[in-house]
């Protein structure tokens, strides 16, 4: 397994849009506790805990990854893998949609 030497979240202009909609204390929870709970699985920190309920979108071809935000809203995400210069590995968490259940499922997630 590569070291991970640094993760760059990125969003997609969909996820921008749609997080602007969220309810404050969604959003809160958001940057404040989920967020930081997947980059930290991502890195190897922690493993993935039960209350983010993180899977493969079915249908995605296992490239795109879901996680709760609460029982009600839910974000979509990939994962990219880059090198630097010095061939270290980055890994790049791609935000790609949030919001409630029947926002988040529809294609292209």
């Amino acid at each position: 397994m590569d070291l991970i030497y640094d993760v760059i979240i990125e969003e997609t202009s969909r996820f921008e849009r749609n997080f602007d909609k969220l309810p404050l204390q969604v959003a809160k929870h958001f940057r404040q506790k989920t967020l930081p709970d997947i980059v930290s699985c991502i890195t190897g920190q922690n493993p993935f805990s039960k209350s983010l309920r993180a899977k493969y979108v079915e249908g995605s071809n296992s490239s795109v990854w879901e996680s709760t935000i609460n029982m009600s809203f839910r974000v979509t995400f990939s994962l990219l893998k880059e090198y630097d210069l010095e061939n270290r590995l980055i890994v790049v968490i791609q935000l790609r949609n949030v919001g409630p259940h029947e926002v988040v499922f529809r294609s292209p997630y």
